[in-house]
């Protein structure tokens, strides 16, 4: 359950914070519909290295939140690790929105 799982990924990210527990925390919030409070998550995970994923979950959040801008370096960031995240169906969705 996410409201569970919520206090856990925080207490975690107020012992250990890193870019993995960041878009742990911000990925909850963005289960729980509130993308807002993600968005400083988020911009951890878009500031430091990170996995293919976790830039797929902060171009989410991002294109929630109509930042654009944010979104798409999220985005270009997860295809320059991973050329082939291209051809996921969740990042051809996000750059269709984000066009």
């Amino acid at each position: 359950q996410p409201d569970e799982a919520l206090s856990l990924a925080a207490r975690a990210f107020k012992l250990l914070p890193s870019n993995g527990t960041a878009d742990t925390v911000g990925w909850i919030y963005h289960l729980l519909k509130n993308d807002e409070s993600a968005r400083s998550y988020m911009e951890i995970v878009l500031a430091s290295p990170a996995s293919t994923d976790m830039y797929v979950h902060a171009a989410t959040v991002f294109a929630e939140l109509k930042d654009w801008t944010k979104a798409k370096a999220a985005l270009d960031a997860a295809e320059k690790q991973n050329p082939a995240a291209r051809d996921r169906a969740d990042v051809k969705a996000l750059r269709a929105v984000i066009k």
